[in-house]
């Protein structure tokens, strides 16, 4: 479906630590509203919300506690239980910075 081709995109950006791309797809995604009331929707939110936090523990407990991860293709769901990789200090300073910055966390 729709909403499984971008959760599947956003996952495969954070793995290329690619936080800009991975936000820019997430916003695109949650223009449509069938993605923003589905479960991948609120997936990714999960994992943007974690990833921004810079907090690699709360990336693991993201990915640990998204069932509708492991729905994803094959090959894009044993990545995503790979989750985070790289610096995710890095991939957090360039979701902000593509988000407008101003989180919280």
């Amino acid at each position: 479906s729709q909403c499984m081709a971008y959760l599947g995109a956003i996952v495969t950006l954070l793995i290329a630590c690619d936080g800009e791309g991975a936000w820019r797809c997430y916003q695109d995604a949650m223009a449509a509203s069938e993605f923003a009331c589905s479960e991948e929707g609120t997936a990714a939110q999960m994992l943007i919300d974690a990833y921004r936090s810079g907090d690699d523990q709360a990336v693991k407990k993201a990915v640990a506690s998204c069932q509708t991860l492991k729905f994803l293709d094959n090959k894009v769901a044993r990545l995503a239980v790979r989750l985070p990789q790289g610096n995710t200090k890095q991939v957090a300073a360039s979701l902000d910075a593509a988000a407008g910055g101003g989180f919280a966390g």
